[in-house]
């Protein structure tokens, strides 16, 4: 399954042992708490867990983010760890698609 690959081949090789799309496997202290600003006040929000896995259902702490975002910056290596080719970190850092630059951005 995409949450069984997901912890086998990016969360255990970069040590995110705070991480996971499943609440149950997560100590709830450890993870980053959601928040809304309204009227001028930040407001937590309840901690959940959301089905659609790949669009966005991940729970992690922000020591196990920084995991990640070494290895992007490091060209998919972490600790000497290899989760990602650098041809593969590249391309994801590319616009997709190109020449749509400002795609997704608020008009």
């Amino acid at each position: 399954s995409y949450v069984e690959y997901c912890e086998e081949n990016i969360f255990k090789p970069l040590q995110m042992n705070n991480t996971s799309f499943l609440l149950i496997n997560l100590d709830e202290d450890k993870i980053a708490v959601p928040y809304i600003h309204i009227l001028n006040k930040y407001i937590s929000l309840p901690k959940y867990e959301d089905k659609n896995y790949a669009s966005g259902g991940m729970q992690t702490s922000v020591n196990d983010l920084s995991h990640f975002f070494i290895a992007h910056m490091n060209g998919g290596l972490w600790n000497d760890i290899r989760i990602l080719e650098e041809e593969t970190v590249e391309e994801m850092h590319r616009i997709q698609p190109p020449g749509k630059a400002d795609q997704g951005a608020r008009r």
